[in-house]
C-alpha cells in the first residue's frame, strides 16, 4: 500500500538524497586524488596555504626540479622569508632565487587572484598546485575561472593514514564543509 507524501517532501526528501549522494562522490573522488606518475616538469608550482606539510611539498618539487619557481600564497603578513627558512631547513640561495611569497590572498579565492596575477607576471602556462586533497577540487576551479588556457597539475598533501575516531569524524566534517563550499563554487562559476 502506497502513502501519500506532499509535493515539498518529496521534493526536500529528493535534494537530500542528491546531496548525501553528491558528497559520497566528492569523499572518493578525493580520497583517490593521487599527484601524476610519473611527475611531469611544469612551468612553476603554487602552494596555497592553510594547512600541514603544504609548502614542505612544494619547496620538495622546487627542489626536485618540477618547476622553475614557487609562489607560496596566502601568507600570513606576520611571517618572514626567514621564518619560512627557519622553519623549513632550506637554503637561503633557493628562497632567494626562486620562492616568491604572497601576502594578500586570505581564502581560496584570494590564492586564485593573487595567483592569477604571478602567473600573468612570469607568463607561465604549466603549474603545480600544492594543496591539501579536500581542497583541491575547489582550488583548481577558483584558478581556472580565472585562467582557462592555463594547464595546473593537481599535486594534492593527504593527511596521515592512521587516525583516531575524533580525526576521523573531523575529517569528515572538514570534508563536508568543502563539498558544500565547492557546490557554490561551481554555481558561482557556472553562470
Amino acid at each position: 500500500m502506497f502513502h501519500y507524501f506532499p509535493p515539498t517532501a518529496l521534493t526536500l526528501l529528493t535534494i537530500i538524497l542528491l546531496f548525501y549522494v553528491g558528497f559520497v562522490i566528492f569523499s572518493e573522488k578525493t580520497e583517490r586524488l593521487q599527484p601524476p606518475n610519473p611527475l611531469p616538469k611544469a612551468d612553476a608550482i603554487i602552494v596555497l596555504t592553510g594547512g600541514g606539510n603544504r609548502i614542505e611539498t612544494g619547496l620538495k618539487l622546487l627542489q626536485q626540479g618540477l618547476g622553475s619557481r614557487l609562489l607560496i600564497s596566502g601568507v600570513n603578513t606576520t611571517t618572514t622569508l626567514k621564518n619560512f627558512m627557519h622553519s623549513t631547513h632550506i637554503t637561503p640561495q633557493l628562497f632567494t632565487c626562486c620562492v616568491d611569497i604572497g601576502y594578500k590572498a586570505m581564502n581560496t579565492k584570494g590564492n586564485a587572484k593573487e595567483s592569477a596575477a604571478w602567473i600573468k607576471k612570469h607568463h607561465y602556462k604549466t603549474l603545480y598546485i600544492v594543496t591539501h586533497d579536500y581542497h583541491m577540487w575547489r582550488s583548481l576551479r577558483e584558478l581556472k575561472y580565472l585562467m582557462p588556457d592555463i594547464h595546473f597539475i593537481a599535486y594534492p598533501v593527504k593527511k596521515n593514514g592512521n587516525e583516531s575516531m575524533i580525526q576521523q569524524i573531523n575529517k569528515t566534517r572538514i570534508l563536508a564543509f568543502q563539498y558544500i563550499k565547492t557546490i557554490q563554487v561551481y554555481l558561482k562559476t557556472a553562470f
